[in-house]
Formats: structure tokens, C-alpha cells, sequence
């Protein structure tokens, strides 16, 4: 008596056959007493439930073969055949019994899929600030990462980074160190100065035992940086200094007249106008971004006031020329958040000066020789050898006690009152020439008055020539101490 029995058939799935008994067997012998063929069969094989046909019968060996002519028997979607089950019946001719055995072929998997991603690109943004180890995306976890159709290990993926040569650094700072989470995670620290964006080319595999037979595809994904609150302040204009991204030292430049109002010259116009920007432009939201306080560090910090944005240097009281002739402060400007990265700026006021001295004679007396058989336009000389002219040289400390020829002022010298058709005055340093003829036994003293007129201001001096008993004379200047006696127009003194 024959006994029910359950067969099982295991079979790889893309593997064609035919329908002849060259086909793919799917199971070599259903040991199944009895034979089915010859002139006296002992039984009759035939298959039920044998749904697309996928199976033939081969009665008289017993054997089952695959039909996939035409076809491909995929476990995969959308086709999704992992398994076969067919009933072969068995009727024994000699007593009519039936027995149905069950034939159940399991389809195993083959790596034939390569794993997809769902998405064509993935985007991530982190601050330059976000510390080395961080994981800045978890993007690929759960099922929005890739994914892969086959079946075990030929299914599972895990996740790496491949070198871009469009972007060469992007797979030294980035890593994926759980290759099977594909969670990304920071490995060098960010600059948004030097870099802003990466493109990092992620790679997903399956793990199928067989190396060779491993299947790949790739994404990118787009890491934007954004800037955080790394840098402190800097003064405008900044000019770098060759390959730094640091400013080179600036001074800005300013002028204040002496002895004047504060309030005539508030507030003191600085060339380049002070402006000091946050070099951390792009935080965002820009409701974060940091405000910029000024302050004088260094210089005659109660002489001088100043607001914020932008910033304007008023003087606070009259600046004395006297005691300062230039006024160097050092500015600095900072974030209004504390933030540790100041910047400084050198800020040189010109003190310019004001008319307020009166100009004076390097010398109380001065002696002065000439021949009296000169002649007319002979210049009268410092010695009795005649060898150089006699100079009559006037300050002031208006112009810091240097010589008028090198001064910001002129000093002009005028004979307003003696022989002025006798005698002229040449140069800048005053040599006294001789218009006329001298005769010592007609005069030996001659009175001249020279005036120093300058720009605002005039004042008087008195030369006295006294008598001598050569053919030479004597001059001596003298100072008449007193507020402008004579008007500078008012004596023809033009251009003054």
C-alpha cells in the first residue's frame, strides 16, 4: 500500500529549462512504488493544482521539471514566487485507491537587484561649529535610505563614502563609521570662510557572501555649512595680507584745529569714515547676527567721546597745539555679545595749528658792514670783510620754531617807515640791500621800522642804525611788545 508523502524541491530561480525531459529537473525521482508506464501499469501519476503551469509532469520516470519557457521564475517583485506547490495524484489500477502527494519547491534567492536609493539626491545643513564626532545625518535610516529587493544578505546594505574628484575633500571630512545605519558623521572641523558646501558621494552595497557578485549604487549627498559666530570684528577698508585672511594694520586720518569750540567741530570727519563690520556676515536667522560696540583703548581717552554705529570721535574739550601736535588713539571694536575676537585701529588726529603766537627775532641786535663808496644795490654784510650778507631771521611758534622756508606760513618783512627808498628787503631770511648811494659824511644813522606780516596778524620792529666811525653801520631790531599796533593793509602790506 502506498503511503502519503509530502516531496520537497529546491530550485534557483532564473535557471531555464524545457519542457522535454532535458529540461531543469526539479525533483529526479518521487520514489512512488508502482510504474506508471509499460503494457501493465501499476499506477497513474498525474498533477493537480499546478497554477501557471509552472511544473510538468514526467509520469514513467517520476521526475517534475520547471516550465519557464518564455519566462523567468523570479522570488522578486512584482512576480514574488518564492515557493510552488503542486498535488501529484497517484490511483492504483489494480484496487482504485488514490493518494495525492505534495510536491513543495522553495525558489531561492539570486543577487540580481542592485540596491536603490529612494531619493536621487539628500541635502543636509550644519553649523561650522558643530564639534568634531557629531553625526550630522541620519537620512539613509529606516526606509529612506536604499533599499534592495533580494533576499538575506543579498538585501542588506551598508553604507560608504567614495572619493569625489570634483570634490576632493569631502570624503576626509566626512565618514560613515556603522556602515549598516549609514549615519554620517563629522570628521575634520568646518571653516564656512575657507568652504561652504560639500558633495559627498555615498555608495550603498548588498552583502552577498560572494564579493565579486556584490551589487552597488550611489547618491550624492549636499552638505551646506553655514556660518557660525568663529570671527570677531574688522575695520573697513580691510586690504589682506598676501595668502592670510587677515587684515593688514589701518590708520585712519583726521584733522582738528586748535583752540576751537568742541562744539564748532563735533563730530571730527575721519578719512576713511570709521566702520568696523562682523567678518561672520551670513548668520543666520539675521535676527543673530551680533551688533559692534567702539571704544578708545589707547590715547587721551577724557579728551574724546564716542557713539556707537558708526562710530563719531568728538572732542570733548579745546585742543592746545602747544602740548599736542598730533593725537594717535587706538580704537577698538567688538561684538556686543562678548565674543573674545576684538579688532583694533589706529586713529591720528593732525592738530592744525591756529595764529596765536606772535612771530620774533632769532636775535635782540644785529650788526650789519658796508662800504660807503658802494654802490647802489650793494648788500650789506654780516663782517667787516664784506665776505657774506647779513640775515635778519623771525619765528614763530606758530610754526613750531623752524625756519620760514620750511614752514607752513610765510612771514613777509616790510620797511614801513624810514629811508624806504634807501634800503630793500630780499628774501625769506632778510638781506638788506642798498637802493641809494651812502655817504658817510651826509648821515651815519638811518632809522628804519621793519614789520613781520602774517597771515592773520602783523607786528612791529624797530632797526636802529646807529653812528659809527667807519663807513659801516649797526642795526638792532627791537620788539614792540603790543596787540597788532599797525594794520597790515592799512601799511600797503599786500597779499597778507
Amino acid at each position: 500500500q502506498l503511503k502519503r508523502r509530502c516531496l520537497w524541491a529546491k530550485f534557483n530561480k532564473n535557471v531555464p529549462s524545457l519542457l522535454s525531459v532535458s529540461g531543469t529537473i526539479l525533483v529526479d525521482s518521487m520514489l512512488i512504488k508502482g510504474t506508471a508506464g509499460g503494457s501493465d501499469p501499476t499506477i497513474e501519476l498525474t498533477l493537480k493544482d499546478n497554477t501557471d503551469y509552472w511544473v510538468i509532469l514526467d509520469p514513467i520516470n517520476q521526475r517534475l521539471y520547471l516550465n519557464s519557457t518564455g519566462r523567468v521564475l523570479d522570488r522578486d517583485p512584482p512576480v514574488s514566487i518564492q515557493s510552488i506547490v503542486v498535488q501529484v495524484q497517484c490511483i492504483n489500477r489494480k484496487v482504485g485507491t488514490i493518494i495525492n502527494h505534495e510536491v513543495r519547491i522553495v525558489v531561492r534567492d539570486r543577487n540580481d537587484n542592485s540596491p536603490q536609493f529612494q531619493q536621487e539626491q539628500y541635502y543636509v545643513t550644519v553649523n561650522e561649529l558643530t564639534p568634531v564626532g557629531t553625526t550630522i545625518f541620519t537620512g539613509f535610516s529606516g526606509n529612506r535610505g536604499a533599499t534592495d529587493i533580494d533576499d538575506g544578505p543579498n538585501g542588506q546594505i551598508e553604507y560608504v563614502i567614495q572619493y569625489n574628484p570634483s570634490d576632493p575633500t569631502s570624503n576626509r571630512t566626512f565618514d560613515i563609521p556603522l556602515t549598516l545605519s549609514g549615519a554620517i558623521v563629522l570628521r575634520e572641523r568646518l571653516n564656512y570662510e575657507e568652504k561652504s558646501r560639500y558633495f559627498v558621494i555615498v555608495q550603498a552595497n548588498d552583502r552577498a557572501q560572494n564579493l565579486v557578485e556584490r551589487r552597488t549604487s550611489t547618491t550624492t549627498l549636499t552638505v551646506d555649512v553655514l556660518d557660525g559666530d568663529d570671527l570677531g570684528p574688522m575695520f573697513l577698508p580691510c586690504i589682506l595680507v598676501f595668502n592670510t585672511r587677515d587684515c593688514r594694520p589701518l590708520t585712519y586720518q583726521a584733522s582738528l584745529p586748535e583752540l576751537t569750540d568742541p562744539a564748532r567741530v563735533n563730530p571730527i570727519n575721519v578719512t576713511p569714515p570709521i566702520q568696523a563690520i562682523d567678518q561672520d556676515r551670513n548668520i543666520q536667522p539675521a535676527s543673530d547676527r551680533q551688533g559692534i560696540l567702539y571704544s578708545i583703548l589707547v590715547g587721551l581717552i577724557p579728551i574724546f567721546q564716542y557713539e556707537i554705529l558708526p562710530l563719531l570721535t568728538q572732542p570733548s574739550e579745546a585742543i592746545n597745539r602747544d602740548f599736542h601736535q598730533k593725537l594717535i588713539l587706538v580704537i577698538k571694536a567688538e561684538q556686543d555679545n562678548g565674543h573674545p575676537l576684538p579688532a583694533f585701529a589706529n586713529l591720528h588726529i593732525e592738530v592744525l595749528d591756529e595764529n596765536n603766537q606772535k612771530p620774533f627775532f632769532t636775535k635782540s641786535t644785529y650788526e650789519g658792514f658796508i662800504s660807503e663808496s658802494s654802490p647802489v644795490g650793494t648788500t650789506i654784510s654780516n663782517n667787516q670783510n664784506l665776505t657774506s650778507p647779513l640775515q635778519i631771521i623771525a619765528l614763530d611758534n606758530d610754526v613750531e620754531e623752524v625756519y620760514i622756508l620750511v614752514t607752513l606760513y610765510n612771514i613777509i618783512f616790510l620797511i614801513f617807515k624810514g629811508k624806504m627808498k634807501w634800503f630793500l628787503l630780499r628774501g625769506k631770511k632778510i638781506e638788506i640791500l642798498c637802493e641809494l648811494k651812502l655817504e658817510h659824511d651826509f648821515t651815519h644813522l638811518y632809522n628804519l621800522r621793519i614789520m613781520t606780516c602774517y597771515t592773520f596778524k602783523s607786528y612791529e620792529v624797530d632797526i636802529f642804525i646807529p653812528q659809527r666811525t667807519t663807513s659801516l653801520f649797526k642795526m638792532t631790531p627791537k620788539w614792540e611788545i603790543g596787540e597788532n599796533i599797525a594794520n597790515c593793509n592799512a601799511l600797503s602790506c599786500q597779499g597778507c
